[in-house]
């Protein structure tokens, strides 16, 4: 029989050579029939994208090393090294907004603040003003009275 010799069947047969895997063994690990295993080794058959990932997964390459050859097999562990680093660039990012909407409130808190103490100060002045002006009221009424005696 002739072989169809594909990107994927040549690479899925190295992972294979490698792992010293038969074609029964791979079907047991991703839940499939050796011949369907069987088909995508010697046919133009290829794995849907859910069976590629549990290929990827199975053999611990990523998916990446059966469609274009990037990858490594150690890919599993660098896709998953990027992963955490986007999920911690997320959650740093994640933590900047929070912090920086903090900081728009705090700001705001501030300002509103600021607005009470100046209104504040302005009634003070404003009563401060008039008891300026009772004072110099009482101080007449005092002179006028002292007249009188």
């Amino acid at each position: 029989m002739k072989f169809k010799k594909t990107f994927f069947t040549e690479q899925l047969r190295k992972i294979m050579f490698e792992k010293n895997l038969t074609q029964k063994d791979l079907g047991e690990m991703l839940g499939v029939s050796r011949q369907m295993v069987n088909q995508w080794l010697t046919t133009d058959r290829k794995p849907s994208f859910d069976s590629l990932e549990k290929i990827s997964k199975a053999l611990k390459v990523p998916a990446a090393y059966f469609i274009d050859g990037n990858g490594n097999k150690n890919g599993n562990e660098n896709v998953n090294k990027s992963r955490n680093e986007a999920e911690n660039n997320n959650k740093n990012n994640s933590e900047n907004l929070i912090k920086s909407e903090n900081k728009k409130y705090e700001n705001a808190e501030l300002s509103i603040i600021m607005k009470l103490i100046e209104e504040n100060n302005k009634r003070v002045d404003l009563e401060i003003s008039l008891l300026k002006k009772d004072n110099e009221k009482m101080k007449k009424e005092i002179n006028s009275l002292k007249k009188k005696l």
